[in-house]
């Protein structure tokens, strides 16, 4: 179903699925199915989760919580955690949009031999050549002592 000129997705409106991912991540229509239901005819209210309803929010708040009984609870100094300096600077992991997903149909490429399946950094290529330029340097080091 084509949204705008920009946004295009397919959507299967039987099982409430759209190729763009945020009607399942979400459990309301994204845009493309609204438009593809009311393509259809038919009203997108009745497919979103009944977690949106205002019936779910009052039942959600219709338990009493009981009051902690201040008499019971141990008096004393309560002192901070102890907490030790962590070393380094902290590795940071980039968060992913929600709507974003990896791609497993691409596998990686290697920019040194152009073959799929590995990278440059465990190209074999890299490693062969390098053993080669260790050999040279071993082998002028060789002449270098003889002379």
């Amino acid at each position: 179903m084509r949204v705008s000129e920009n946004t295009y997705a397919q959507v299967g409106v039987a099982l409430d699925l759209c190729s763009c991912g945020m009607w399942m991540e979400l459990r309301y229509p994204c845009l493309h199915a609204c438009a593809a239901l009311q393509a259809v005819g038919i009203d997108s209210l009745p497919k979103m989760s009944e977690y949106y309803s205002v019936e779910r929010l009052r039942r959600s708040y219709a338990q009493s919580a009981l009051p902690v009984n201040v008499g019971l609870l141990v008096l004393g100094t309560i002192k901070p955690p102890v907490i030790t300096a962590t070393r380094w600077r902290p590795k940071m992991v980039r968060t992913r949009n929600r709507s974003e997903y990896i791609n497993d149909d691409s596998p990686i490429h290697c920019s040194k031999c152009a073959k799929s399946g590995h990278n440059a950094r465990t190209c074999e290529r890299r490693e062969k050549e390098r053993l080669k330029r260790q050999k040279d340097r071993d082998r002028l080091r060789a002449l270098n002592q003889t002379a």
